[in-house]
């Protein structure tokens, strides 16, 4: 069965976004940054990235520190703009499609007919939501992944908020972000 895909279009996602910038919703003041911050922050907050490709969009992020930490709070309380979301949900549907089509013909997948049977009783909503709700929940998690990355006073008090959330999904990122935070702090304390 193909994987949740929503990567397989991450570079469609990825110049959509770098593209239009970020589309606000009524009310919402979208932070202001530089197409460079900006390509920088959508790049993170699309990808996953191998650990060398990591390094150099950090080194990339810290230039753009004072600009981005305000933009991934208000990715991390808002998530996704409204046009991202409906990329989303287009993918989404392609990608039902396929698998329905690929389990019309399921001999030969390794598959048995109880769990084919399970995945067709899922319908177009409920495989849409869940694959909406998977992105937004991964795009706060690399907003707040971020944070770590630039830093600031707003991002470790959301951090440290975040951290004491028992219930939230996010407690673990948000727990490798303060830490690396407390990383740099007590590095950039020492005495050379």
């Amino acid at each position: 069965m193909a994987k949740h895909s929503i990567y397989k279009h991450g570079r469609v996602l990825f110049l959509m976004v770098a593209a239009l910038g970020t589309v606000a919703c009524p009310g919402w003041r979208t932070p202001r940054l530089s197409e460079e911050a900006r390509a920088a922050a959508n790049r993170w907050l699309l990808k996953n990235c191998d650990v060398g490709e990591q390094h150099q969009l950090e080194a990339t992020l810290t230039q753009f520190k004072t600009e981005l930490e305000p933009y991934f709070v208000y990715v991390y309380r808002h998530g996704p703009d409204r046009q991202l979301l409906a990329e989303v949900t287009r993918a989404a549907q392609e990608d039902f499609q396929d698998e329905q089509q690929i389990l019309q013909t399921a001999t030969g997948l390794g598959v048995n007919a109880l769990e084919t049977g399970k995945v067709r009783q899922i319908t177009l909503g409920q495989y849409i939501t869940v694959e909406r709700n998977n992105f937004v929940l991964r795009y706060k998690s690399r907003a707040l992944a971020g944070l770590g990355v630039v830093g600031g006073p707003q991002s470790r008090t959301l951090l440290e908020a975040e951290t004491r959330d028992d219930k939230s999904p996010l407690r673990f990122t948000a727990l490798g972000a303060a830490q690396r935070l407390d990383g740099k702090s007590s590095h950039s304390g020492r005495q050379p």
